[in-house]
């Protein structure tokens, strides 16, 4: 619920909400947001067991985020490729932080 709320604010704060599309190509590099004003959502370390919950959030906002993976933090990655398929079939950029 504390992030729901958190999310919200900083999504309506920057008028993100409404101007949120789709995310870019596979592979492509973002280096600075394309619309002043804007942020970027960045989640490192995961997935981890919330991260499919937190693509809920995100989607029921209208937002993007890039999650930054790595392959075994939190156990194996393979074990959470249901996470991994939901973020990136909603639009979610996905990036390795490290194996």
């Amino acid at each position: 619920m504390l992030a729901e709320t958190v999310l919200a604010g900083l999504l309506m704060a920057s008028g993100a909400a409404a101007a949120c599309t789709k995310g870019p190509h596979p592979g492509v590099v973002i280096q600075q947001c394309s619309k002043p004003g804007m942020l970027a959502l960045a989640y490192d370390d995961g997935p981890y067991i919330y991260t499919s919950e937190l693509v809920d959030i995100l989607d029921a906002a209208g937002a993007k985020a890039t999650f930054f993976w790595t392959g075994t933090l939190y156990g194996c990655i393979y074990g959470q490729a249901a996470a991994v398929k939901k973020a990136y079939a909603s639009g979610h950029q996905i990036a390795s932080h490290t194996w």
